[in-house]
């Protein structure tokens, strides 16, 4: 099954991987991926992973206007520090 790994969107980019399998995790209750993206596999949950390339790019730029929002949130409470 052919599967965009989004969970290092931010750091390495969406990964593109035709080496998964679908898992039913009973940690979760939910579907998720077994991928080889490297010599051992791993497991991705739900979010982060996607089908198509098009959920994918929708997914990391979710997750890129957060971290932005995040930033201004943490850039906001350095500015007001006063020593």
């Amino acid at each position: 099954m052919k599967a965009y790994i989004t969970k290092y969107a931010l750091t390495a980019g969406i990964i593109e991987t035709n080496q998964a399998e679908e898992y039913f995790s009973s940690k979760t209750n939910s579907l998720a991926i077994v991928a080889n993206i490297g010599t051992p596999s791993y497991i991705f949950h739900r979010t982060e992973w996607q089908a198509t390339k098009e959920l994918a790019v929708a997914r990391t730029n979710i997750m890129r206007h957060a971290r932005i929002e995040a930033l201004k949130k943490q850039i906001d409470r350095l500015e007001r520090l006063v020593f």
